[in-house]
Formats: structure tokens, C-alpha cells, sequence
């Protein structure tokens, strides 16, 4: 899967703010169940 995040910024966020976002989207639907 082609990513087009900054490296130096993955780093600075020590994750993958693509994958942030899913997380935190997965945790809303999750919460709203």
C-alpha cells in the first residue's frame, strides 16, 4: 500500500497518522454500538 506521508513527520508522530485516524474513527464506531 503506497503511502504518501512525510517520513520525517511519521516520525515526529511516532505513528502513522493514516493509521491514527482509523484508530480513533474504529474507536468512535465501537463506542457507538
Amino acid at each position: 500500500m503506497a503511502n504518501a506521508t512525510d517520513p520525517l513527520a511519521r516520525t515526529v508522530h511516532g505513528t502513522n497518522p493514516q493509521n491514527l485516524i482509523e484508530k480513533i474513527t474504529r474507536q468512535k464506531i465501537y463506542n457507538n454500538l
